[in-house]
Protein backbone atom coordinates (compact mmCIF):
# COMPACT_ATOMS: atom_id res chain seq x y z
CA UNK A 1 0.00 0.00 0.00
CA UNK A 2 2.44 2.42 0.75
CA UNK A 3 4.78 1.77 -2.12
CA UNK A 4 1.38 2.23 -4.26
CA UNK A 5 0.65 5.72 -2.20
CA UNK A 6 3.70 6.95 -2.84
CA UNK A 7 3.67 6.42 -6.47
CA UNK A 8 0.31 7.72 -7.17
CA UNK A 9 2.32 10.62 -5.33
CA UNK A 10 0.07 10.26 -1.74
CA UNK A 11 1.59 10.45 1.27
CA UNK A 12 0.16 8.40 4.44
CA UNK A 13 -0.63 10.53 7.64
CA UNK A 14 -0.94 8.44 11.10
CA UNK A 15 -2.74 9.78 13.83
CA UNK A 16 -1.32 9.71 17.62
CA UNK A 17 -1.99 7.11 19.57
CA UNK A 18 -4.89 7.62 22.24
CA UNK A 19 -3.21 9.31 25.66
CA UNK A 20 -2.51 6.29 28.08
CA UNK A 21 -3.67 8.98 30.83
CA UNK A 22 -7.74 9.42 30.42
CA UNK A 23 -9.41 12.17 31.08
CA UNK A 24 -9.77 13.10 34.46
CA UNK A 25 -13.20 13.59 34.33
CA UNK A 26 -14.13 10.51 32.65
CA UNK A 27 -11.84 8.64 35.72
CA UNK A 28 -13.81 9.94 38.37
CA UNK A 29 -17.14 9.21 36.12
CA UNK A 30 -16.63 6.00 36.37
CA UNK A 31 -15.33 5.61 39.93
CA UNK A 32 -18.60 7.49 41.05
CA UNK A 33 -20.80 5.20 39.00
CA UNK A 34 -19.36 1.74 40.17
CA UNK A 35 -19.61 2.91 43.70
CA UNK A 36 -23.55 3.91 42.99
CA UNK A 37 -24.04 0.61 41.64
CA UNK A 38 -22.29 -1.19 44.56
CA UNK A 39 -24.30 0.72 46.78
CA UNK A 40 -27.39 -0.31 45.06
CA UNK A 41 -29.00 2.94 44.81
CA UNK A 42 -32.75 2.16 44.34
CA UNK A 43 -35.23 4.43 43.11
CA UNK A 44 -34.73 7.75 41.08
CA UNK A 45 -35.03 9.86 43.78
CA UNK A 46 -32.16 8.31 46.08
CA UNK A 47 -29.89 8.83 43.11
CA UNK A 48 -29.02 12.04 44.26
CA UNK A 49 -28.03 10.98 47.84
CA UNK A 50 -26.36 8.19 46.97
CA UNK A 51 -24.38 10.20 44.41
CA UNK A 52 -23.79 12.76 47.39
CA UNK A 53 -22.87 9.87 49.55
CA UNK A 54 -20.38 8.00 47.39
CA UNK A 55 -18.50 11.20 46.87
CA UNK A 56 -17.86 11.74 49.92
CA UNK A 57 -15.80 8.91 50.09
CA UNK A 58 -13.32 10.24 47.51
CA UNK A 59 -10.16 11.15 49.96
CA UNK A 60 -8.74 14.69 49.91
CA UNK A 61 -5.73 12.80 48.13
CA UNK A 62 -7.60 11.30 45.58
CA UNK A 63 -9.57 14.36 44.73
CA UNK A 64 -6.37 16.71 44.03
CA UNK A 65 -4.94 14.30 42.07
CA UNK A 66 -7.70 14.27 39.92
CA UNK A 67 -7.58 18.14 39.74
CA UNK A 68 -3.31 17.78 39.22
CA UNK A 69 -3.92 15.65 36.13
CA UNK A 70 -6.93 17.92 34.70
CA UNK A 71 -4.54 21.18 34.74
CA UNK A 72 -6.16 23.45 37.49
CA UNK A 73 -4.17 24.54 40.52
Amino acid sequence: MRAANRAAGAHLLFLPKHSPDPNPIKQVSAKLKTLIRKNGAGPYDALGDAAAETLAKFTTPERAAYLKKSGRP
